[in-house]
């Protein structure tokens, strides 16, 4: 999540709002309420992570499913957000991101927990690679 959050995005994002011609409106769009998703992304994959440490070999429910692959969901949705409004192209890899995630939450009734917790953490670490190639 760290390499997603703060390779180039944030770095460009400050950028315009800096060069904008009512920059106070533009960081408070980007900074704010661009921000709340992912914080609360950040928010629920750290509960998601004290469900499947606790319940490993368990059979995951729709409670775990939701905040294992819900949390790093909507970490992406607000860091497409952010990137969207300050560059205004769409990031492909949190869209493939968001793919395997809806992928790995339809099949969650026949994984154990960790199987669905260490599916979410690849899936942000696909988009965190394809981004990192696709900017150099």
């Amino acid at each position: 999540m760290w390499w997603i959050y703060f390779h180039r995005g944030q770095e460009v994002a400050a950028e315009k709002a800096e060069k904008a011609s009512r920059p106070e409106s533009v960081a408070h769009n980007l900074f704010t309420y661009g921000h709340l998703p992912i914080v609360v992304g950040i928010i629920l994959t750290a509960v998601g992570q004290d469900f499947s440490l606790s319940h490993a070999e368990k059979d995951a429910s729709l409670k775990t499913a939701s905040v294992v692959v819900g949390g790093p969901a909507l970490f992406l949705c607000g860091n497409i957000w952010v990137k969207l409004s300050a560059v205004s192209r769409l990031p492909v890899s949190h869209i493939a991101g968001l793919m395997a995630l809806g992928l790995l939450m339809a099949a969650f009734l026949f994984l154990p927990t960790y199987a669905l917790s260490l599916g979410a953490t690849m899936s942000l670490l696909v988009a965190a690679t394809w981004e990192y190639a696709a900017l150099r």
